[in-house]
């Protein structure tokens, strides 16, 4: 038998190094693994649009990382369906609040589902 601590914590436990003010930020994208799931197009953290690549085997498309100062932010981002659904692309949109207290946020985007860790 193995024993595993799910509530485990593996990312920074300081601030960032010569400005205390700063949380970091990253941003995971990837496609909906479903046949019928949705694709990402375009994404856009705070006006600023995060390049994307062809989906690799896990559907991952890249990533974005930030170091940004506690406050609310916006994160765009834009899918297509199948060829048969109406509308075929949709834009969604999700404000992320950043606190003082974070060290490290993370944000993960698959298809049209958004999770902020």
């Amino acid at each position: 038998m193995i024993a595993q601590n799910v509530n485990e914590y593996f990312g920074p436990n300081i601030k960032v190094p010569g400005n205390p003010d700063l949380v970091r930020l990253q941003i995971l994208i990837y496609d909906d693994p479903s046949p019928q799931g949705h694709k990402i197009l375009k994404v856009e953290f705070n006006h600023t649009n995060i390049s994307l690549k062809p989906a690799d085997v896990w559907g991952f498309r890249g990533q974005g990382s930030f170091q940004i100062r506690p406050k609310k932010y916006k994160i765009k981002w834009t899918t297509q369906r199948d060829d048969f659904a109406w509308p075929r692309s949709i834009t969604h949109e999700q404000e992320v609040v950043v606190a003082s207290r974070d060290l490290w946020l993370q944000i993960t985007l698959e298809g049209d589902s958004i999770s902020i860790n």
